[in-house]
């Protein structure tokens, strides 16, 4: 299983955003829902708003460590 775990949080410069479920996984990459935070000079706005992000993963090519994603997947090195 290669998707990112619910209540995952990925952190940007302004906002954060935290993994709900997986919509979709696809050759290409993994589609999620979440929800995002937005983050300033004058505090945290949890707006509940729901957002889809698409992660690029390349179930052939890429495999996860943990939350970060890795240049070979379960069989080895692509070379």
């Amino acid at each position: 299983m290669h998707q990112l775990s619910p209540n995952t949080i990925i952190k940007g410069k302004k906002f954060s955003y935290t993994i709900k479920k997986v919509l979709g996984q696809g050759t290409f990459g993994i589609t999620y829902l979440a929800t995002v935070k937005l983050s300033g000079d004058l505090g945290d706005l949890d707006g509940n708003i729901q957002v889809c992000l698409k992660e690029f993963f390349m179930e052939e090519l890429n495999g996860r460590i943990g939350n970060t994603v890795t240049s070979s997947n379960d069989g080895g090195l692509v070379a």
